[in-house]
């Protein structure tokens, strides 16, 4: 069955705008073409999407993951298990 719609992650990690035919729509046109389709692609729409999700999400871990590193390589973490202490640093977030 041929795909409808291509979403991958763009140059930013950031989701690329849906695609259909080549021609970009707006969401209420998007929505309107999925009203459209059968019961099988629909099904298939939903599990292209959940796993677009997956991955993004994933990406967006990796990033703060990253981002985590970065800060204990430059010694920004601090860590406690002081539960006041904890409460003060959050509150200075």
């Amino acid at each position: 069955m041929a795909h409808l719609f291509s979403m991958n992650l763009g140059l930013n990690g950031g989701p690329c705008p849906l695609r259909i035919d080549n021609m970009t729509h707006n969401f209420a046109e998007i929505v309107e073409e999925i009203k459209q389709l059968s019961t099988e692609e629909k099904e298939e729409l939903q599990d292209l999407l959940e796993k677009y999700l997956v991955e993004q999400r994933r990406h967006e871990i990796y990033v703060n993951y990253q981002s985590s590193l970065k800060e204990l390589e430059e010694n920004k973490l601090t860590f406690s298990n002081d539960i006041d202490k904890l409460r003060e640093m959050l509150a200075h977030d």
